[in-house]
């Protein structure tokens, strides 16, 4: 790097910009040359004379530059120049530089400041005639400059006079002009930041030294450069020592910006097993300059140090308990395994290390898609096996280089599951009595106007008006005083304190799964004595419900003793505000189990208003997986998807509120349609198709829109939105329909333009915890979106393993009944909030064109045949009916 220094600036007083050179006489011993002479913009030095005067006095310059700059630097090369307008001839005259010390305005003839070096000499004339004309004059002062950095020097002082001073045309005048060109480079510093990055453990001392047993050995250093020379680049070196302080190996990085994290990788196998390595870094900085090439070397870093272990623990030793007693490891039996342990029900499990570096262990049963480990040589993990039947644990140990043993398997049978104690469908049909599917039996009776109707989540639904309406058996369902568990699937339709279900006793209700008006949360309450006005614990749900819509909502007791719990689910997902304790003494409810209304101070009340459906109860407590496995509805081995809209999309009537509604079949949530045909008459919006008859025809235009102030189903569990669509213009994105939040959609259908030819139909949902959309796409071609009737089917499916199985759900899009490899992705923050909207996007550009038919949103994922079951019509996909 090359930097040009100006003359230093005069002294403390005086005026700025006079030249840092000096002129001295002999003939005034005493006088002080700082600055430039009155009348004078040059400067002497040698000896003058002529025939007409007397011998002139000899005369010396002297330039003073700032170099404080240049302390510690690397001086390659260093040039003082100067402009020479005058000398006495042209015969060239020798001139010395040489560095003194610093020059003030007290500097005189006789006070001069003392030489500290010769810097060299050069003889030139320029300036005396047309043959010798003026000139730039450069002496070289490398060696000067060098000794000026090494000590620090702030400033640095040369003086130029003839070397022979005698000689009377050796003099010379210079103008005001000095400048002094340096070419350096900055010493790198020592390496930042030096150990490994993988496995990542940096760098250890020998006291905390870990065991290294990696397929490949990673390196990470930062060479270090400051301040950073213009196009600088370096590299770090690293020297790798056995344990014998030889040195083993040395490797580089690749040249980079200087302070760039960089890294070398090596095979371990190149490093001999079961021996302690040391390492080092310094910071290489190769140069290249006018003056010559190199390269700069820092200090060393500290040491650093680990160890290679390759050697593969042994497989751990595994050992079981239920409770106090023994459960054997059935993978090594021989005879029938016996079933000790009841499903649902902890198994503890002590695992050993069979070797002392042994650090931690993975632990995981067979089928399950996500390992869980815990540290430690030996450990004790309480687990409760998910299926009945046989259950294999696999667990493996890893020592303290990460290498694995192979692992060792544990096999128990569990006793099959207790099934529910009462399970009550209400696909009654008619009458006042709802059956129990359980044995023995706990039928319900209907009281006040409660009904069944054909509209459950699966099937038939009970119907409560919130007034009067419940249901109630005749004796008690379920011990309260020890574990179990409540399930129902709740459809609410309004915002106030309603039971679901409860367990009665003389005065007060034991448990009671409900809605809380004030609270605006779903509630699974405790209540701790069967008295007058007693306190009572509570689990709560994070959000507030749904309206309109199924949500799945369950409460787990769980009477582990010293430890008890209350848990509440919703959707099958654990509530963070729905994990309490429950550390007191539960009581037995002596009396009914009621739907539809709670009992509080010998008063039942509370009566829920909305439908209830698929209502059971376990004598247990279901853990995490049991809960999620209630979400999905199976019936034949296929998932059960209910309907809770159907809107048509043939017909708009006007309501006594003077709103244009077209019609829902399901519950009646018919949806406001308006901005069609410039007029108030919006059933003008229909034409007849000739494949569908009756349709939606939209223009495009940005008042056509449908909207419900509402969701029509949970978005928290499994649904699914399917609807028949033919675009008119395929070259313009359009949004179908969407679930409208505040700020985001927390689902949407539509169509997006890729080319001239092709587009794509998407099916998207916005986390709850991010504003960026998950996304499942299909692939089409714009012609036969345009010329044919397409079925579009978006699903989220709450019950399905994502990607790496870490967590549940994933949403994906089908076009009449095909799907795409881009068809499905992860979805695994269910957003529930918005309102219904048909035909309009979020902003402007996204507005429908072309036509609808029979919009529909079912609860549960509409999956596979169950398409061809509701649409029939639907032509080459579906499987012919046998006959």
């Amino acid at each position: 790097m090359t930097h040009r220094c100006p003359p230093r600036r005069g002294p403390p007083g005086q005026r700025p910009g006079r030249p840092p050179r000096r002129l001295r006489s002999t003939r005034r011993p005493t006088a002080s040359g700082w600055g430039t002479r009155t009348g004078s913009s040059t400067r002497s030095s040698g000896h003058s004379s002529s025939s007409a005067r007397a011998r002139s006095p000899a005369r010396r310059s002297s330039f003073q530059f700032s170099t404080s700059a240049f302390a510690g630097k690397k001086i390659l090369g260093a040039t003082l120049r100067t402009f020479e307008t005058h000398s006495a001839s042209c015969a060239a005259r020798s001139v010395s530089v040489t560095r003194t010390g610093p020059i003030s305005a007290a500097t005189t003839w006789n006070n001069q400041p003392a030489v500290q070096l010769a810097a060299g000499s050069k003889s030139f004339a320029n300036g005396h005639d047309s043959s010798c004309p003026d000139n730039y004059v450069e002496f070289p002062v490398t060696n000067s400059v060098v000794d000026t950095a090494a000590k620090g020097y702030t400033t640095s002082t040369f003086r130029l006079a003839a070397t022979d001073e005698t000689d009377e045309i050796a003099w010379k005048q210079f103008n005001s002009t000095g400048e002094l060109q340096i070419t350096y480079v900055t010493p790198p510093g020592v390496p930042g930041r030096l150990g490994l990055t993988d496995p990542q453990i940096g760098c250890q001392q020998p006291a905390d030294m870990e065991n290294v047993g990696s397929v490949n050995i990673q390196f990470g250093v930062t060479p270090r450069l400051t301040p950073i020379d213009s196009g600088a680049r370096v590299k770090a070196e690293i020297e790798i020592f056995s344990s014998s302080g030889n040195l083993f190996r040395t490797y580089a990085t690749g040249l980079d910006l200087p302070n760039t994290a960089l890294t070398v990788t090596i095979p371990s196998k190149d490093l001999p097993d079961q021996v302690t390595y040391h390492f080092r870094a310094r910071t290489l900085y190769p140069y290249s300059s006018a003056y010559g090439s190199g390269t700069l070397y820092s200090a060393y870093t500290i040491w650093c140090y680990f160890k290679v272990d390759r050697l593969a623990p042994p497989p751990p030793i595994v050992t079981a308990k239920y409770g106090t007693t023994n459960v054997p490891n059935c993978a090594a039996a021989t005879t029938t395994c016996q079933e000790i342990v009841p499903h649902g029900a902890a198994i503890s499990y002590t695992i050993k290390g069979a070797a002392a570096d042994v650090v931690r262990h993975e632990y995981f049963y067979q089928g399950a898609r996500v390992r869980s480990q815990v540290s430690g040589n030996t450990v004790t993990v309480n687990l409760v096996p998910s299926d009945t039947g046989y259950n294999l644990l696999h667990v493996v140990s890893f020592d303290a280089a990460g290498s694995s043993s192979k692992p060792t398997d544990f096999l128990v049978n569990l006793k099959s599951a207790a099934p529910p104690v009462a399970a009550w469908s209400f696909d009654d049909g008619s009458g006042t009595t709802a059956a129990d599917t359980a044995a023995p039996s706990h039928p319900l009776t209907l009281t006040g106007g409660a009904a069944f109707d054909d509209a459950g989540r699966d099937g038939g639904s009970l119907q409560l008006d919130g007034a009067d309406d419940y249901a109630q058996t005749a004796t008690p369902v379920v011990d309260t005083s020890q574990s179990f568990t409540v399930s129902a699937w709740a459809r609410l339709t309004s915002v106030k304190e309603a039971v679901v279900v409860g367990a009665a006793g003389n005065i007060s209700s034991a448990f009671e799964l409900y809605y809380s008006g004030s609270l605006n949360r779903w509630v699974f309450m405790r209540v701790k004595s069967d008295t007058m006005a007693p306190s009572n614990v509570k689990a709560l749900s994070d959000e507030p419900a749904v309206l309109g819509a199924w949500t799945l909502v369950t409460g787990v007791y769980d009477a582990a003793p010293n430890k008890g719990r209350l848990r509440l689910y919703i959707n099958g997902r654990l509530q963070s505000a729905g994990d309490v304790p429950y550390l007191d003494s539960a009581w037995k409810a002596t009396g009914p189990l009621s739907i539809g209304h709670g009992q509080y101070n010998d008063v039942f009340g509370n009566r829920f208003a909305g439908s209830v459906d698929a209502v059971k109860i376990w004598q247990r407590p279901l853990n995490d997986k049991a809960v999620m496995a209630e979400v999905e509805i199976r019936k034949a081995d296929r998932v059960v998807a209910g309907r809770a809209a159907v809107w048509p999309l043939n017909s708009a009537t006007l309501d006594a509120d003077q709103v244009w509604r077209t019609e829902d079949t399901i519950y009646g949530a018919n949806l406001a349609i308006s901005g069609f045909g410039g007029g108030a008459d919006q059933s003008t919006a229909f034409v007849e198709d000739d494949d569908m008859g009756r349709v939606l025809q939209f223009s495009g235009a940005a008042s056509e829109s449908l909207t419900l102030p509402r969701a029509v189903v949970d978005g928290g569990t499994s649904f699914s939105a399917a609807v028949w669509v033919k675009l008119e213009d395929a070259t313009k994105p359009a949004v179908i329909a969407r679930q409208a939040g505040p700020d985001r959609d927390a689902w949407r259908l539509e169509w997006k333009p890729v080319n001239a030819l092709s587009g794509q139909w998407i099916f998207s949902r916005t986390p709850a915890n991010s504003t960026e959309p998950k996304t499942a796409v299909f692939e089409a071609d714009i012609d036969a979106v345009t010329n044919y009737w397409q079925l579009i089917v978006g699903t989220y499916d709450a019950s399905a393993e994502d990607a790496i199985g870490s967590a549940l759900g994933e949403i994906g899009i089908t076009v009449n009944k095909r799907a795409d490899a881009e068809g499905r992705d992860s979805y695994i923050a269910p957003y529930r909030l918005g309102s219904t909207v048909i035909g309009k996007g979020r902003t402007a550009g996204a507005e429908f064109a072309g036509q609808l038919h029979d919009f529909r949103m079912y609860s549960g994922p509409l999956l596979d045949n169950a398409i061809c079951d509701e649409f029939p019509e639907l032509e080459g996909n579906c499987p012919v009916p046998a006959g």
